[in-house]
């Protein structure tokens, strides 16, 4: 399925970028909200980690074992970035392999049937949300830079002709 290739390089992208920012918090704000009921930056990286694996299943088709085990829960913004680059290479993963097998209903936690095919892509849409978050915490911490991983841009969007790219 090709349009899922282009969502697990959008969602590697997304991960790596969201990683990226998250380490622009002070590991002793990883706990801070600015107010009581949002959630703080350890929260919303769990989050992340959260929708990947209850997404994750979708993706092994109807009969998957379940309950699949619960997501690992870091304890600090370095270990979240990296569960967040593992897991969300896990997921793309299985987004490039998937196949013909998700043309077919899913019935979905929250009640409701959708297309398996269009139901693995809501983990991208939480990591594109998540990282609006990070970025937002990281504003209200005081900190005014546009902290691009140039690393993942270059890895990701820059052209190369076919012989270039190995």
């Amino acid at each position: 399925m090709e349009d899922l290739k282009a969502v697990a390089w959008m969602l590697r992208y997304g991960a790596r970028s969201l990683a990226h920012n998250l380490a622009f918090i002070p590991e002793e704000r990883a706990d801070w909200k600015p107010d009581p009921a949002a959630k703080s930056p350890l929260e919303i990286a769990a989050e992340v980690i959260r929708a990947l694996g209850m997404y994750r299943p979708i993706l092994d088709g109807p009969e998957a074992p379940t309950p699949r085990p619960a997501p690992p829960q870091p304890a600090t913004l370095a270990e979240a970035r990296t569960v967040i680059l593992a897991v969300a290479e896990e997921y793309a993963a299985a987004l490039e392999a998937a196949g013909p097998e998700l043309d077919r209903p899913q019935p979905m936690p929250f009640g409701g049937v959708f297309r398996a095919s269009r139901a693995v892509c809501f983990p991208l849409m939480d990591v594109f949300n998540h990282h609006g978050q990070i970025l937002y915490l990281q504003s209200l911490l005081g900190d005014r830079e546009m902290h691009w991983d140039e690393a993942a841009i270059e890895a990701e969007f820059v052209w190369r002709a076919p012989e270039e790219a190995g």
